[in-house]
């Protein structure tokens, strides 16, 4: 069993409100992000992708920039800690051991373009190497400032950089980006 499915599951919910933040103009949404931030947090640390990805989102897109301005966002989050809270409260009762044992992985090896190789050799099999040119076609066009597809684009690039810049250093799981 691994946390997969509801990661995908919380992850699918993240986005949808997302969406009905930037459809409807209505920050209420932001608390259905952090209810299912926190959730998706709670079963993967990669939810961590989620939310900077939304923050990359909020940060570069002209019209998404004015919810900085308001409270909502920060809400949002802090929701998202709300929910979080009993595993971060399990961790430092344990010696933080999961956090030691994951965000130990970052500080890998040396420079080597083996593992990177191995990356996108592994993400082209998974994925087929047509559809992957496909989706990298989508993604740097909805890359776009003016793209209604920058949100989810800003989802997906900073999971992309950070993978891109481990498989630089270690080896990258096949799965680990889904």
């Amino acid at each position: 069993a691994t946390p997969d499915m509801p990661s995908l599951v919380a992850a699918a919910a993240f986005v949808f409100a997302l969406a009905k933040v930037r459809a409807s103009g209505d920050g209420r949404w932001w608390l259905m992000v952090g209810v299912a931030g926190g959730l998706g947090l709670l079963s993967k640390y990669s939810g961590l992708f989620l939310g900077a990805g939304a923050l990359a989102w909020l940060v570069v897109d002209r019209d998404a920039r004015k919810w900085l301005l308001t409270p909502w966002p920060y809400l949002g989050a802090g929701v998202a800690l709300l929910v979080w809270t009993p595993h971060l409260w399990w961790q430092s009762q344990h010696g933080w051991m999961t956090f030691a044992f994951q965000f130990g992985r970052v500080s890998g090896g040396s420079l080597t373009w083996r593992f990177l190789a191995e990356f996108v050799a592994a993400q082209a099999a998974m994925a087929t190497p047509l559809i992957l040119v496909l989706m990298l076609v989508g993604l740097w066009r909805a890359s776009r400032l003016s793209s209604p597809l920058l949100m989810p684009a800003a989802l997906v690039w900073v999971g992309i950089a950070y993978f891109l810049g481990h498989a630089l250093h270690d080896r990258v799981q096949g799965n680990w980006p889904c």
